[in-house]
Order: C-alpha cells, then sequence, then structure tokens
C-alpha cells in the first residue's frame, strides 16, 4: 500500500479514537451544565452578588446592592417582583415605610436577602408565595446593622444582609461577608452544594472559592470572588453611597475600581463625559460583571470537596487564604485538566 494512503488512513483512525475518547470523557451540556459526576462544569459571565457585605443594602437605597433586588411587594396577599412597573412603586413604598418606621398602616414587604426584626411582641409573618419574612404593617422591620463610612465622608446606616449559608467567626455564626469570602452562588434547587469548593478561570488567573450562596444559577459571585478574578487578590472596599450631581467625575468616583461602579439612578447608564461631568446623583454599586461571551468565566464545582459543614453552617472561619489552601491540598491538578478540555 502506498505509504501516504497509509499513513492518511492511520490518521483518520487515531483521530477518531479520540474523538470518541474525548466525546465519552465530556458528558453532555445540560441546562447549560456539564456533570461529570465527581464536578459540575459551566462557564459565562459571571456577576456581582454583593450579599452579606455589611453595605449590601441600606435604608435609603444607597448600598452595594438595589433594595428591589433582596426583596418582593406584598399585593392582596401575594408576594410580587419589585421591578418593571412595580419598580418605581416599591421604592416610592418602602421609602415611605422606612420613614414610619414600618408600623400599622405601613406597605408590606417581603424580604428575602435582609435579615428581620420582629415589632414589639409580634413573631415574625412569613412571605407568601416564597422565602422570606414580612417587614411593614406592624408585622416586623429590616434589622439594621453597623453604620459605615460613606463616599462623602459620612455615616451610612445598614441593614444586615443575608446569605443561605453561614460560617463561625470569633465564636459567633455569621454571614458569609461578601468583600472577604470567595463565594459563588448555586441554584436553589442545588442548595446541597453549599460549602463545596470551586475552581474558576478568567484568562489566564484562577481563583478558589466556595458555593456559599444561592439564586437562579452559576451565574453569579461575591465582591471577593469577582477581586480575586480580576486582581488576584483582595483590595479595600470601594465606601458606598450617594455622589451628588455637583460632585460627579471627581477624584473619589474615578478611584472607583470594578467589581465597583458608579450608577446614576435616572434610568441611564449616566457615566463620567468626556468634559468631566455627568447629568445626575449616582450611586456606588457592586455592578461590574466580568467575563464575555467570546471570553466567558469557566467554573468547575466539586461537590465532593467541601468545608467543614454543620446543615448550612461552615464550622469554621472562612477565609480566601483558608479556601484557597483547602483547594490547593485537595482537588487533582490532572483532573481539572481533563475537565478544563472539555470546555
Amino acid at each position: 500500500m502506498n505509504r501516504s494512503i497509509l499513513t492518511a488512513i492511520l490518521t483518520v483512525s487515531l483521530t477518531s479514537v479520540g474523538t470518541a475518547q474525548s466525546a465519552k470523557r465530556c458528558p453532555g451540556v445540560e441546562n447549560g451544565l456539564r456533570d461529570f459526576g465527581d464536578a459540575i462544569a459551566t462557564s459565562g459571565v459571571l456577576k456581582v452578588n454583593g450579599d452579606g457585605a455589611q453595605a449590601a443594602y441600606t435604608p435609603d437605597n444607597a448600598g452595594y446592592i438595589y433594595l428591589a433586588n433582596g426583596m418582593n411587594i406584598i399585593e392582596n396577599g401575594r408576594s410580587m417582583e419589585c421591578k418593571e412597573q412595580r419598580l418605581s412603586l416599591c421604592n416610592r413604598l418602602f421609602a415611605e415605610a422606612v420613614q414610619k418606621k414600618f408600623v400599622v398602616g405601613s406597605q408590606e414587604f417581603c424580604l428575602f436577602a435582609i435579615e428581620v426584626a420582629s415589632l414589639g411582641e409580634n413573631a415574625l409573618s412569613k412571605c407568601p408565595d416564597r422565602d422570606g419574612f414580612i417587614v411593614g404593617n406592624g408585622k416586623g422591620a429590616p434589622k439594621k446593622g453597623r453604620s459605615v463610612r460613606n463616599i462623602q465622608g459620612g455615616i451610612s446606616e445598614t441593614y444586615i444582609s443575608t446569605t443561605a449559608m453561614q460560617h463561625m467567626k470569633s465564636g459567633t455564626r455569621a454571614q458569609l461577608d461578601a468583600l472577604t469570602v470567595p463565594a459563588l452562588v448555586a441554584p436553589k434547587a442545588r442548595g446541597n452544594l453549599l460549602g463545596a469548593l470551586v475552581l474558576l478561570r478568567y484568562e489566564n488567573r484562577e481563583a478558589f472559592a466556595i458555593v456559599g450562596d444561592t439564586g437562579p444559577a452559576f451565574t453569579e459571585g461575591s465582591i471577593a470572588l469577582h477581586q480575586m478574578l480580576r486582581y488576584g487578590e483582595l483590595k479595600p472596599p470601594s465606601p458606598p453611597g450617594i455622589i451628588a450631581a455637583e460632585e460627579r467625575c471627581r477624584a473619589a468616583e474615578i478611584a472607583i475600581q470594578p467589581p465597583y461602579m458608579s450608577r446614576g439612578d435616572n434610568g441611564r447608564d449616566d457615566q463620567c463625559r468626556m468634559d468631566g461631568k455627568a447629568q445626575g446623583p449616582a450611586n456606588v454599586r457592586a455592578w461590574g460583571n466580568i467575563g464575555t461571551v467570546k471570553s466567558p468565566v469557566q467554573i468547575i464545582v466539586f461537590p465532593k470537596l467541601r468545608v467543614p459543614m454543620n446543615g448550612r453552617l461552615a464550622t469554621v472561619e472562612l477565609t480566601a487564604d483558608y479556601i484557597q489552601h483547602l483547594a490547593s491540598r485537595t482537588m487533582d491538578r490532572a483532573r481539572i485538566e481533563e475537565i478544563r478540555k472539555c470546555f
């Protein structure tokens, strides 16, 4: 047989074998996920999840997260999302409830990302249709957290932001702080993954994290996780708060770095113009997503590799260093590279 023909046949055969082995090694994609048994892999744009941060939510709606993201409005006994046509109504009625201190007669809201405190001797009331507790109309109020220094140099009050998972900090049960704990959000239906170790890769940088909260999908990560993927280290948080129109585009705003950004509340992406001015006031938000469709963040969750857990409580204090040390000792690098070939 002609040598060139034989070489071509062998090449085709070896390529076919390699393709078959690769197909066997890479499970099919279902709902955007590849389930390897010992790992779950996905990729995409990673949004910011600021839940658990001290300044995640504030009474004046100037925290890292819009209040509407952590609550529903209760209408006719139903829990309705605060978005689209209800957004302005939610914001206005919640501001009124804050002024009335959530007493009887104020609007009722369902809070599912903010801790709720009872008013007087009344027991907390569960939300209709979903998890969470009711505030307003004398049934409860958002629980206040510690005050923080804001971008104007003043003091802002805060609400305690909750996470699906907690950890032990200084001997006390605490929420996972989005500023210090690299954490990934898992779909609510996969709450059994809380505490699992995660490897993420964006371009040429890797970061270790844990599954620390639940939400819509594997598409959100804590502020700390975003910083590890962007910079390879944690950076000081940007002070939250409102930037008045006359203070826009000055040093304090220019110094804001992703995953933080200033966002105008006038319904437009009101960024600083070439003339160094903006249209109106803005707020400091945790909003700078990372990754694109062409260059996504790769995410590998290892369900069998976990931090020490008791239910939804990590029995140790979780820090970026602790998570990185544990992941480095327990993750199999060869296995990681096998999985990465399937992206």
